[in-house]
C-alpha cells in the first residue's frame, strides 16, 4: 500500500511538472515573437526584449529617426512575404521625413527651413564624378521616390528642375519644381540597422532612403568596426535595399546576403 501511494505521489508530482513545463514552453514561446505595426517605436522594442526575439514587422513605412541596435540572435521579418524586383515588400523602413508640405515659394525656388540634421562627411568631394560635387554629403532630396542631383556651391546657386541645394549653415534646403502633387523626402538618418550583435537576420523588408556618408550603408554591422568575434553572421535576403546615399550593405566576418534587389 505504502508503494502505491508513493507511485501514486510521483504521479500526480510528474503530472504537476509537466504542466509547469509546458506553460514555461508557452510563455517562451509566446516571448520569441513580438507583432510591430505601423506606429510602433522599433528601436524602443528591440532594446526591451531579449536576444534572440523574432520581430514580425506588418506592412506600412516606419520612418526611424535612430537606428535599430539588434541584439544576437535578433530576426526581422517583414509580415508579408516579397520576391523584389517581381514583388515589392510593403513593410518599409525608411530614413527619410517629408517636408514638402513645409515647403514656401521664395522667388524662383522653394525652401524648408529648420533642416538641422547633417551627417558625417568622410570623404573630399574630389572623390566624386563631374556633376555631383556634393557626392561626399550624405544628404539627399527625393521627388516621389527619385532621387534629385544634390548641387555644390558655398552660396545659393541657380537651381533647376531636378536639383536641390542645402545651405547647412542657415539650416535651409532648397529646390526648384513645385511640390505641389508630389511627396518630397529628404534623408535624415544614416542607417537602418548597427550593432555588435552576432546572427541577425533581415528579410522581407524595403530598406529606403537612408543618408549613409561615403564607406557606410543602411545595413552597417558595428560601424564597420566588425572583428572576428562581433557582428558575425548577418543574413540579409529577400529584400530590396534602394536610395541609400552610400551602399545597401556592409559587410562583416559571415554575412550572407542573397535574394535580393539593391539598388
Amino acid at each position: 500500500l505504502a508503494s502505491q501511494d508513493l507511485c501514486n505521489q510521483l504521479m500526480r508530482l510528474a503530472a504537476v511538472l509537466t504542466l509547469i513545463l509546458f506553460a514555461g514552453l508557452n510563455a517562451a514561446s509566446a516571448a520569441t515573437t513580438v507583432d510591430v505595426h505601423p506606429g510602433a517605436d522599433i528601436p524602443s522594442l528591440v532594446a526591451s526584449n531579449p536576444g534572440g526575439t523574432t520581430f514580425l514587422i506588418y506592412p506600412g513605412t516606419y520612418r526611424l529617426t535612430e537606428h535599430i541596435a539588434p541584439k544576437t540572435g535578433d530576426v526581422f521579418i517583414g509580415q508579408t512575404t516579397c520576391a523584389p524586383p517581381q514583388t515589392k515588400c510593403p513593410a518599409i523602413l525608411s530614413g527619410s521625413k517629408i517636408i514638402g508640405n513645409l515647403a514656401t515659394a521664395n522667388g524662383s525656388n522653394y525652401e524648408v527651413t529648420g533642416q538641422t540634421q547633417q551627417g558625417s562627411v568622410s570623404e573630399p568631394n574630389t572623390v566624386c564624378e563631374p556633376g555631383y560635387l556634393a557626392c561626399n554629403l550624405p544628404e539627399d532630396l527625393f521627388f516621389d521616390g527619385v532621387p534629385y542631383v544634390h548641387l555644390n556651391a558655398t552660396s545659393l546657386p541657380a537651381i533647376g528642375s531636378g536639383q536641390w541645394w542645402f545651405d547647412y549653415n542657415k539650416n535651409i534646403i532648397y529646390f526648384h519644381d513645385n511640390p505641389a502633387g508630389h511627396t518630397v523626402e529628404t534623408s535624415v538618418l544614416d542607417t537602418a540597422f548597427d550593432s555588435s550583435a552576432n546572427n541577425v537576420t533581415i528579410e522581407y523588408l524595403t530598406l529606403e532612403d537612408f543618408a549613409s556618408p561615403l564607406q557606410r550603408a543602411a545595413i552597417e554591422p558595428t560601424d564597420g568596426n566588425a572583428t572576428t568575434s562581433s557582428s558575425l553572421n548577418w543574413v540579409a535576403r529577400r529584400g530590396e535595399i534602394f536610395n541609400n546615399h552610400a551602399a545597401g550593405v556592409r559587410t562583416a566576418y559571415g554575412t550572407q546576403v542573397y535574394n535580393s534587389y539593391i539598388h
